[in-house]
């Protein structure tokens, strides 16, 4: 696919937010109308994210739009919209095993020394305008981050997988480790179904550790907002350890299966190549840009289909979080 767009590219939009009756359902992101005169979508596209904090008492999920999308299937763009509002600060995780109504892993389950290869610390958010982070801690300027000292485990569904699909993601992965320095360790297929009340810890399928990123391809009856342009949805889930630090520990990217179904089929697979690299770079912690011209821009952009040099740095940095033996 040579062409990714036929109108210029829209800007981020902030998410209208409303607060949820039951508070273990997100509620949806609403997208004012595209401005008139453009062509990039027939439709006002809309979708949902999700990130996970742990309150005592229950979970408590927030509100993020992290998507790709593509629009007629002769085009493309990503679309989304970035979390600025201030995240509340959750309950710490405790080796005990339960946060509130939230179990837990052992503490330090796969923590390894640092390696010496990564950077000692995440450049401040702020340091360039090219790049954003997806998240940050109470300081404003730490980036929220996997810890480089433990492996990225993930699944993937088996049900619902194009062909070639699954070898296509890990490759993208291999890229998204090779950037980060992050280590992602593949688990295999799994029968796990994707759900907005998926838990993080579950022993009984994965055993004593967080659980597994779960990498699923769905259709709008599982994710409602999988609908007219979206094509790719990313939760990454984050715990507050004993440090008072908040830490990725698991997390969902989904997919439209029919996209990628679509593209997988055809000899150009530039499109679900770069939208897996888009919902990858945000699992790890980038957010949106407004800069046509780079990959984490809510919409594509002609031949915009890998990384900037500028980004490839921000991924690095994501790669430099502390380490956490305390979740």
């Amino acid at each position: 696919m040579s062409q990714w767009g036929e109108g210029p590219a829209e800007p981020d939009r902030p998410a209208l937010v409303r607060t949820p009756v039951d508070p273990s359902w997100p509620p949806p992101v609403f997208w004012p109308a595209p401005r008139p005169g453009t062509a990039q979508h027939a439709a006002v596209p809309r979708r949902r994210g999700r990130r996970a904090l742990w309150w005592t008492g229950g979970t408590v999920l927030v509100v993020l739009a992290v998507a790709a999308q593509f629009a007629n299937g002769n085009g493309g763009a990503f679309a989304g919209g970035g979390w600025d509002q201030p995240i509340p600060s959750g309950t710490p995780v405790a080796s005990s095993g339960t946060t509130g109504s939230i179990d837990s892993p052992p503490e330090g389950v796969g923590e390894t020394p640092r390696p010496a290869s990564i950077p000692a610390s995440p450049s401040p958010d702020g340091s360039s305008p090219y790049w954003k982070y997806l998240f940050t801690q109470d300081d404003h300027r730490t980036p929220v981050t996997w810890s480089p000292c433990r492996a990225i485990h993930y699944v993937v569904r088996k049900k619902d997988a194009a062909a070639g699909a699954i070898a296509e993601f890990q490759s993208a992965v291999a890229e998204m480790a090779r950037l980060t320095g992050l280590t992602f360790v593949y688990d295999g297929t799994t029968s796990e179904n994707p759900s907005t009340h998926r838990v993080a810890y579950q022993p009984k399928r994965y055993g004593s550790a967080w659980a597994p990123v779960l990498v699923a391809f769905v259709t709008s009856r599982e994710d409602p907002d999988m609908v007219d342009d979206v094509v790719g949805d990313t939760m990454p889930y984050d715990v507050i350890a004993d440090s008072g630090a908040d830490v990725y520990v698991s997390g969902e990217i989904l997919f439209d299966r029919a996209f990628v179904t679509s593209y997988m089929g055809s000899r150009d697979h530039e499109a679900v190549r770069s939208t897996m690299l888009h919902e990858l770079g945000h699992l790890v912690g980038l957010d949106h840009v407004e800069n046509a011209a780079l990959l984490m821009n809510p919409y594509g952009s002609d031949g915009v289909v890998d990384f900037a040099p500028q980004e490839k740095e921000a991924l690095r940095s994501l790669g430099a979080g502390a380490c956490h033996a305390d979740v």
